[in-house]
């Protein structure tokens, strides 16, 4: 969640949507980890979206921090939030420039299920599965989807109100980190946006 020294612009424009396969999966929290690591990188350039009643805003802590984020109208890097409606990823247009598409699920085999359908059903892009709490599988089934992250349990993550990047583990940065650069590396830039550390 550190940006890089030398960040790579992000090809304009990037349009990353993060959507649930269900409620509680950490979907907003991942989309404010995410929209927090491009924002340190770009300063100015980012702007969030969220679906009604969410708490993007909040979690991404752009009224409580120092990040510099886009004015309403000038972010060329958009995060958007559809909470539990990854079903909705079946309506994207296809062939939409600079959109990247990222699911949260959780890492069992209901999970799993759910985030296979979505990469099945979404024709017009192949969305990027985020499956959380990867350090408490159990079954260790292997995700039948291919474009698959992980994030570990963190107790930072799951504290209620805005991020605070400081207090969450070396592990979970560098995941939020290689999140960002996949991101990134989908919607066309050639530069890592943080460094990948062990």
């Amino acid at each position: 969640m550190r940006p890089s020294q030398h960040p790579s612009p992000a090809p304009t424009p990037l349009h990353l949507i993060v959507a649930g396969v269900a409620g509680g999966v950490g979907t907003t929290t991942v989309a404010a980890a995410l929209a927090r690591t491009l924002a340190a990188a770009m300063p100015g350039r980012v702007g969030l979206l969220d679906h009604d009643g969410g708490t993007l805003f909040a979690r991404a802590g752009v009224w409580s921090d120092d990040l510099r984020w886009a004015r309403p109208g000038t972010a060329s890097v958009h995060v958007q939030c559809l909470g539990s409606a990854a079903a909705a990823l079946q309506r994207v247009p296809p062939s939409t420039p600079g959109l990247v598409a990222l699911v949260v699920a959780p890492w069992h085999k209901d999970g799993l299920r759910l985030a296979a359908g979505v990469v099945a059903g979404a024709a017009a892009v192949e969305p990027l599965i985020l499956l959380d709490d990867v350090t408490r599988a159990r079954d260790g089934q292997e995700p039948a989807v291919r474009s698959r992250l992980g994030l570990p349990y963190d107790r930072a993550l799951a504290a209620p109100g805005a991020l605070q990047d400081d207090r969450a583990s070396h592990t979970v940065r560098t995941a939020v980190g290689r999140a960002a650069d996949e991101v990134l590396r989908r919607a066309g830039s050639r530069e890592p946006a943080v460094p990948h550390q062990g």
